[in-house]
């Protein structure tokens, strides 16, 4: 209630709980969360991108190390945060996270690395932290932009860092005014160009299949949301590096290796990388009616139901039946970091039993029933669980978008899909020019007949609306 997010020190974003309270309609507590986050030191005020974790409870000084999958997931909660409050500032926080991933943390193919470390020059934060002198010596005759940096983000002579002397920048004080805030723009070009020119902290270049496939999800459904097409495209690239270089075929079996290092794939995919690349593949596929993503995903799905589901019904393995042989395969039920494989997975499957074939959502469902009683007692640890106990318990909305997929009418009904603010949607694109965009969503696009004009059919539960084509009563069926 003080600061936002979970906890004391250290504290994490915690995004899976956060999920939770944004759909459970806390949406107060969870903007107090993404204030408290934006405005502190865990995020980076120069150059974008969130910090690991703060190490005192006001989410001011951080651990300096920057994950992936931390802003990955950052990335699609702010997104969801927009979506629900209309708070522009959700949605730049998103973008600037888009742009940290692409200066800093893709590789010369489109794949993402894995961190960036907290030390340089032997000590943590150096690179992020500033002192008032070294403002003055960057910004030179520009006091304007001097004394703003200074006031708003709280840089003084003793610092808050350490004994160091030195300041983690915080939104200590909002801009005043449009000359303060033009002034602080004007700084923040000048203090990240000069510090591009310390010495970075060093990247893990190891390019790890699930943590990237979070990456390709949320800025395939963030683009998508904010009209986007650098993101969508960046996810798009991520994915055919995943396709050519860690998703391997031996006929109809399609399976998912650990990582690539130094262009070297290597490592026996776990669930979380089937689990995690199947999502990413039905995210890039809402955000572009492809239909190959969907067949990607379903392969995908019929490896885990082959590999790692267990033969007498009950959940997912962590480790493949045909990997390295362990004494007793483990199932993991929980979140940590990242979210659970098994949730992952059931959610991948509810998913494609909507839009492909209900005979997917029959193992899940029933892997999420036996969990949800363990999940309510644990909604910290099982949040990921708790939300597909909720999608069950309350249904889904589905939305069928016919018409041409080039077409700005479609485009128009597609970008309200991605704008409401719904926790559980499925999307089906209908291309009546391209047959594979029908049989890759069957299930749920069978009987919704093309018009003359590109329409929307808003279902929930068996019953389906009349089809639409203005986009302000599609807004209007998707909000009731």
């Amino acid at each position: 209630e003080e600061h936002g997010g979970f906890g004391h020190k250290p504290k994490f974003p915690s995004t899976m709980s956060l999920d939770v309270l944004l759909r459970g309609a806390q949406t107060d507590r969870v903007r107090k969360a993404l204030d408290g986050m934006r405005s502190g030191g865990i995020w980076d005020h120069l150059g974008g991108g969130f910090h690991r974790y703060s190490t005192d409870e006001m989410w001011l000084v951080p651990h300096f190390e920057k994950m992936l999958y931390d802003n990955a997931l950052l990335l699609r909660l702010y997104i969801d945060g927009w979506r629900a409050t209309g708070d522009e500032r959700y949605a730049g926080t998103a973008r600037d996270i888009s742009t940290y991933l692409a200066r800093e943390m893709t590789s010369p193919e489109g794949a993402f690395y894995a961190t960036q470390d907290a030390d340089s020059e032997g000590e943590e934060g150096r690179f992020f932290v500033w002192t008032p002198a070294q403002v003055d010596e960057v910004l030179g005759a520009d006091t304007e932009a001097a004394t703003a940096a200074k006031h708003v983000w709280g840089i003084h002579d003793h610092g808050n860092f350490e004994e160091t002397g030195a300041t983690v920048l915080s939104l200590v004080h909002a801009p005043e005014g449009d000359a303060e805030f033009a002034a602080l723009e004007r700084a923040r070009r000048a203090m990240f160009e000069a510090r591009e020119k310390r010495p970075k902290p060093f990247r893990d270049e190891k390019i790890l299949a699930s943590w990237n496939a979070l990456a390709i999800g949320a800025l395939a459904d963030a683009g998508a949301a904010l009209g986007d097409a650098t993101m969508i495209a960046a996810a798009e690239r991520a994915m055919a590096y995943l396709e050519k270089t860690l998703i391997t075929r031996d006929g109809k079996q399609v399976r998912v290796l650990r990582l690539a290092q130094d262009g070297v794939a290597k490592g026996t995919g776990v669930l979380d990388d089937h689990a995690y690349v199947a999502a990413a593949a039905l995210d890039l596929y809402e955000a572009t009616g492809d239909p190959r993503h969907v067949k990607l995903a379903g392969a995908l799905a019929d490896a885990i139901l082959a590999h790692f589901h267990d033969p007498a019904g009950d959940g997912f393995f962590f480790t493949p039946d045909d990997g390295e042989t362990i004494l007793v395969r483990a199932k993991d039920p929980y979140d940590h970091a990242v979210p659970g494989g098994a949730s992952v997975a059931c959610h991948a499957l509810l998913r494609l039993g909507t839009l492909v074939d209900p005979a997917y959502a029959v193992p899940a469902t029933r892997a999420i029933e036996k969990l949800a009683a363990a999940a309510a007692d644990n909604p910290g640890g099982m949040s990921n669980t708790v939300c597909l106990t909720d999608r069950l318990v309350r249904g889904t909305v589905d939305v069928v978008v016919v018409g041409p997929r080039g077409s700005e009418g479609t485009r128009a009904l597609v970008n309200e899909v991605f704008r409401a603010p719904l926790h559980d949607r499925v999307l089906a694109w209908v291309d009546p020019q391209d047959p594979q965009t029908l049989e890759a969503t069957k299930a749920l696009a069978d009987g919704k007949p093309a018009k003359s004009e590109p329409v929307a059919y808003v279902c929930r539960g068996r019953t389906c609306s009349a089809p639409v084509s203005d986009p302000g009563e599609l807004r209007r069926l998707l909000r009731e």
